[in-house]
């Protein structure tokens, strides 16, 4: 299951919502105002095997943490 949130207005509170979808396998959030703050949430998507966030609120800081915690996740980087 996809879903492309590119260039929409979906932020962090948007992105707690889709932690209700269990079988979400790909996400695109570029150019969002997702922020560092949603990564805890995406770390706990364990069916989520690609993900896209370049262009967002999310630094690379963060960025690497999460990483660190989801190695398994194939995406480019922000």
């Amino acid at each position: 299951n996809e879903l492309d949130l590119s260039g929409t207005k979906i932020d962090d509170e948007g992105v707690a919502l889709l932690l209700e979808l269990p079988a979400l396998e790909t996400l695109w959030l570029t150019q969002t105002k997702v922020s560092d703050a949603s990564l805890p949430g995406l770390e706990k998507m364990k069916s989520l095997k690609f993900l896209q966030v370049d262009n967002s609120q999310i630094t690379s800081e963060g960025w690497r943490a999460f990483l660190q915690k989801r190695p398994d996740l194939a995406t480019p980087p922000p």
